[in-house]
């Protein structure tokens, strides 16, 4: 693409001989070159070629590695999550919700690693008594992404009671 005089360009002089050219270039995905030209009264000069590939950005995909059918019941206080991620870019941000609410105690972080293309965040859950939604948002440059929600019931477990049917014999 050539840029005129029309466009928004900015050509500033800094010192005598030496000038500053300024514009915004509009990408197009896959490999991009620029290549200046600038003509003076002396003559014509191009500069180096810069190739910048552009890979457009796509929303993080969710998928539980360790999904559980909807409604399960547990006994456990505690459950291992373990999600994979697929983002073509770098995730600028991970929130894990247990019923509505953010958790502030989980250290992603670290709870994350590199598997392939994927990333895959792992950690430990501790689940509250009753009814238990949990779902993670991930997000990038493009945006941000849900994962599906665990539906997980956590009974707690209780000592059994002996009661006598005839206290008498």
């Amino acid at each position: 693409t050539e840029i005129g005089p029309g466009d928004k360009s900015k050509l500033t002089q800094k010192k005598p001989q030496e000038y500053m050219f300024e514009s915004v270039l509009i990408l197009k995905p896959g490999l991009n070159i620029i290549d200046m030209v600038a003509i003076t009264e002396n003559g014509t000069i191009n500069s180096e070629k810069r190739q910048i590939n552009y890979v457009t950005p796509e929303l993080p995909v969710l998928v539980w590695k360790n999904k559980v059918p909807d409604q399960s019941v547990m006994n456990q206080p505690s459950m291992e999550i373990n999600l994979a991620i697929k983002s073509s870019a770098k995730l600028d941000d991970i929130e894990v919700f247990l019923n509505g609410t953010k958790l502030e105690n989980i250290n992603l972080l670290s709870n994350i690693k590199k598997e392939n293309e994927d990333f895959v965040l792992t950690g430990n859950l501790t689940l509250k008594p009753g009814d238990n939604k949990i779902y993670v948002n991930a997000g990038n440059v493009a945006g941000k992404s849900v994962s599906e929600t665990l539906s997980i019931k956590y009974l707690v477990p209780s000592m059994p009671v002996i009661t006598w049917a005839n206290p008498e014999t």
